[in-house]
């Protein structure tokens, strides 16, 4: 295994995002019909948050049981995006290896990595499911 290889060869490049002027219920609609676990908030194309499903999840516990219409607009009239996203984000350049983002992710804080491109927007995602699957595929 190589410890040069570059995180470009492991990231999810088609990344869904959200800005802050969206309501949190659009947040909840995209992790509940969609298998992914973190959803970046930018603005523009730069990133200033991350919503994951935990995130979501904490939020959502009160309303179990609730319709789902209900649930979503108790959400959006209690909260919002910039309100639940974490803003210590984990970021990465795209000449980042996977070494790097391991190395990263490997003190627990973080599951997923924002990479960046030269103008500071956002060129793709790297989570640890990623890097075990890069992993998995070298053994």
């Amino acid at each position: 295994m190589k410890r040069s290889t570059p995180i470009t060869t492991v990231m999810t490049t088609d990344v869904t995002t959200v800005h802050t002027g969206q309501p949190l219920s659009a947040v909840a609609t995209i992790l509940r019909t969609n298998d992914f676990r973190h959803i970046p908030v930018v603005d523009g194309g730069r990133p200033v948050g991350v919503i994951s499903a935990t995130d979501m999840f904490k939020l959502l516990y009160d309303y179990d049981g609730t319709d789902p219409r209900m649930a979503s607009a108790i959400l959006d009239h209690e909260h919002t995006i910039e309100g639940t996203m974490t803003t210590s984000l984990a970021t990465l350049p795209e000449s980042a290896t996977v070494h790097d983002a391991a190395e990263m992710l490997s003190s627990g804080e973080f599951s997923s990595v924002l990479i960046i491109d030269d103008n500071g927007d956002l060129a793709g995602l790297a989570t640890t499911i990623d890097l075990i699957r890069f992993l998995r595929d070298q053994l």
